[in-house]
């Protein structure tokens, strides 16, 4: 409500929602915080695309764990 949010108001733009984020999540907003493992992912981009589609999250998730 102090954000100027009500039920059944009208939705928000996605710039609106990320300022709001931003205000209220300080931590999440910076994507640094975010991307710590980006670099330690990045040498199996293509293999995780290939798979993207194919198998779950979760199972790509659990295969890179026998890749790191």
């Amino acid at each position: 409500m102090a954000a100027g949010l009500t039920p059944g108001g009208p939705p928000l733009r996605t710039e609106q929602w990320s300022a709001l984020v931003a205000e209220w999540f300080p931590g999440l907003a910076d994507r640094a915080h975010r991307q710590r493992t980006w670099p330690a992912i990045q040498p199996f981009h293509t293999v995780i695309d290939g798979w993207l589609g194919k198998v779950t999250i979760a199972t790509i998730y659990q295969r890179l764990l026998f890749c790191v």
